[in-house]
């Protein structure tokens, strides 16, 4: 089963990786989606604004083959 690398990143506050074993590609995507969803509920609870949420995925040579990145901010 190949092996993707997560990579997630929120400024200052988070950089975090890890690595799982997924059956594809588009499986390996929804896993990452997964992970932004909670990632973002948590985000929005603490009400934290003014950051960008990124999460990476990469294959097993660690080409990117995924990405959802977001910006939070105040425009006041």
């Amino acid at each position: 089963m190949p092996r993707f690398s997560f990579h997630v990143l929120q400024d200052k506050f988070l950089n975090a990786h890890t690595e799982a074993d997924c059956e594809s590609s588009a499986a390996a995507r929804q896993e990452a989606v997964t992970i932004y969803a909670d990632l973002a509920r948590d985000m929005v609870a603490e009400s934290i604004i003014d950051t960008e949420l990124q999460i990476e995925v990469a294959d097993e040579t660690g080409k990117p083959i995924f990405r959802i990145t977001v910006l939070a901010e105040s425009l006041n």
